[in-house]
């Protein structure tokens, strides 16, 4: 009796070498980001909860249609996601404003897997420093930008792919929603791809529950 509600998928590329064509449309993007005024930049760490609040509002903005979404207090938010400076580079954040209005934020992370998952305190730093310093892969995985500014995820995500190019990495966009625009970035250096279902049962209430 279940039902599918929405189809997602991840997609894992292969390294980008600097000379690929395939990245003629993202810097196409950029130049129009910077054509409109569009401040495109990596966050500074030292005022990390300032950029934190951006992406806090961006977030309980764009994400309200996502299934389970429950709004947030900063404080709540920021208790969760606090620590997101100890685990990536602000080179694989990136943030757009139009003049001081936060309008678009890409955040990627080193892939960690399950590293950090253990309870042997010692293990989970030595698995975060040597895999923040050194990642084998990186995970592309949250995105989003305000309505009017369609275009603006490609501009962004150029940012991050510069980085990755730089470190000669293979990516992976987790979990984008089937049918979204960033769903199909990437299709040029894409290796495989793998699709997920949020299925749904209704059930009906009976009088004695």
């Amino acid at each position: 009796g279940f039902i599918p509600t929405n189809r997602y998928v991840s997609h894992y590329h292969r390294p980008i070498a600097g000379d690929e064509s395939e990245l003629a449309h993202f810097t196409e993007r950029s130049d129009q980001a910077k054509a409109k005024g569009i401040r495109i930049s990596h966050p500074d760490f030292s005022n990390f909860d300032q950029n934190l609040q951006a992406i806090y509002g961006l977030l309980m903005e764009l994400y309200q249609d996502f299934p389970a979404f429950h709004p947030l207090s900063f404080g709540d938010f920021k208790g969760i996601f606090g620590d997101l400076k100890y685990i990536t580079d602000p080179k694989f954040i990136t943030l757009a404003h139009d003049g001081d209005l936060p309008v678009g934020f890409f955040i990627s992370f080193p892939d960690y897997g399950n590293k950090l998952m253990t309870n042997r305190k010692i293990k989970r730093y030595w698995n975060l420093f040597n895999i923040k310093r050194t990642p084998r892969q990186i995970g592309l995985s949250y995105s989003g930008v305000k309505k009017g500014y369609e275009g603006l995820s490609g501009a962004l995500y150029y940012q991050i792919l510069l980085r990755v190019m730089e470190l000669g990495l293979p990516t992976v966009s987790t979990l984008m929603k089937k049918g979204k625009v960033t769903a199909g970035f990437g299709r040029e250096v894409e290796e495989s791809t793998t699709e997920y279902q949020l299925y749904e049962l209704h059930v009906e209430s009976s009088d004695n529950s």
